[in-house]
């Protein structure tokens, strides 16, 4: 599955105060590569888990209230120096030690950068609940970050959370400006009408206090428009100002890019593979179906010459048995068959070329006519053994001479050592290249 599944995950006072959020109803989205939302709606991750261990990657929507948006100026210097230097630049602003939390930058836009400030322990707790799931590649951003930014307006964005409203806001200055915040104001009201007349009643003041005067684009939940709107509509500034909005997840994500901060990237168990394997799936099954295709067709080749080999030798030995039909130990038969025409030969009164007599003529004829140019070169002894002559010689320096005259009666000089050459019949391979050669140029 080449899917990207979203979670909205509790806020941390939520998931402390509860039960395991795990088993809870979450909002979720399955989102395909190209940005279509294959499947949404409200699951507990338990219910989620084939499809958190099916998924590329499981993003985590953190609660806004959660995450410090804080902004930090920043000196001429990389990537990663800035990385390191966070602490020290957000020393004054940070309420805890450095070591206790996460902090991811924005990129750095006229010397100042907003960063993603969020509990280490919080997001570790997160990152194992979803590896307990199967998780793949767990990533992590926090709703104001993640949500449709508007260039000309501020975007709200707020959800009921159990007993708590949860309000995500942001807004673009040059640099990333966003808020989140959790109030509790609705608990324990038994009456329906009464939860929604303090629900708005927080919700507007809250926009009041939080919110310049800018346009600003609410969203909220779809049943909940209408209530809003005739609120709203009470209040003439408010009216002007407030736009409102359903919540979808096109609207929850839209804000995302490769450049945000992901949170997760502070957690080392979050991703203990840092190479996505399922985007080399293709590139994989490439290779593994070339080598495939590679070694059937080297079976192919082998087994037809292994056949070509059987049926050769199959031909050679009927035909051996058929001039020999009284043989009955056959293991070569072409060494074999040589054999037997080499003694026939001799039975005839024909010399072989590697004889002893043919070869001992052939050099005599040769010796004489190279020895010359060695004054004191002298034939030791001859030996013959292995269809090749041994001679020792002394004061003989043309071996370079004797191959050469040599080759001319195809003879072979196949070793000098110390006075002792070895002669037998055949061309060496560089005489047979140079003849081939030559039979090319004459063609």
């Amino acid at each position: 599955m080449a899917s990207t599944l979203y979670i909205l995950s509790p806020s941390k006072v939520t998931a402390q105060n509860g039960n395991d959020w795990t088993t809870q109803a979450r909002p979720f989205a399955l989102v395909s590569n190209n940005g279509t939302i294959e499947q949404q709606g409200h699951q507990t991750p338990v219910q989620l888990k084939t499809m958190i261990s099916m998924a590329r990657q499981v993003v985590l929507l953190l609660a806004a209230s959660d995450v410090s948006v804080l902004q930090a100026k920043v000196p001429p210097m990389s990537a990663a120096k800035l990385r390191q230097s966070l602490p020290n630049l957000l020393e004054d602003q940070l309420a805890t030690d450095a070591a206790d939390v996460i902090l991811q930058s924005t990129m750095v836009v006229n010397g100042m950068c907003s960063v993603a400030v969020v509990d280490k322990n919080w997001m570790e707790s997160l990152a194992k609940s979803m590896l307990l799931f199967g998780a793949k590649k767990i990533s992590a951003y926090p709703v104001q970050m993640a949500m449709e930014h508007n260039n000309d307006s501020a975007t709200v964005m707020y959800e009921q959370e159990g007993n708590m409203l949860e309000f995500a806001a942001c807004c673009l200055d040059g640099n990333f400006l966003g808020l989140g915040l959790s109030v509790d104001e609705i608990a324990q009201r038994p009456d329906v009408n009464e939860k929604l007349d303090v629900e708005l009643n927080t919700v507007l003041q809250t926009l009041k206090l939080f919110l310049s005067e800018d346009s600003v684009v609410v969203y909220l939940e779809p049943k909940k428009i209408e209530a809003y709107q005739q609120a709203i509509q009470k209040d003439i500034e408010l009216a002007k100002r407030i736009t409102l909005q359903p919540i979808q997840w096109k609207n929850r994500i839209a804000g995302l890019t490769p450049a945000s901060p992901d949170l997760m990237a502070g957690v080392a168990l979050a991703n203990p593979s840092a190479i996505d394997l399922f985007a080399w799936r293709w590139p994989v099954g490439l290779a593994a179906a070339v080598l495939i295709i590679n070694l059937i067709g080297i079976n192919f080749e082998w087994f037809s010459l292994k056949r070509e080999a059987q049926q050769l030798s199959s031909s050679l030995v009927q035909s051996y048995r058929a001039a020999y039909p009284k043989e009955t130990v056959i293991i070569d038969p072409l060494a074999q068959m040589q054999q037997k025409i080499s003694l026939s030969k001799k039975l005839a009164g024909q010399s072989a070329p590697d004889d002893f007599v043919v070869l001992a003529a052939q050099f005599s004829q040769i010796w004489d006519r190279i020895s010359g140019a060695s004054p004191g070169a002298s034939v030791l002894s001859m030996e013959y053994r292995e269809h090749s002559l041994f001679i020792k010689t002394r004061s003989f320096n043309q071996q370079d001479q004797l191959k050469a005259a040599l080759q001319e009666q195809s003879l072979t000089l196949v070793s000098s050592k110390d006075g002792l050459l070895q002669v037998k019949t055949g061309l060496s391979l560089d005489a047979k290249n140079n003849t081939a050669a030559g039979s090319g140029g004459l063609k």
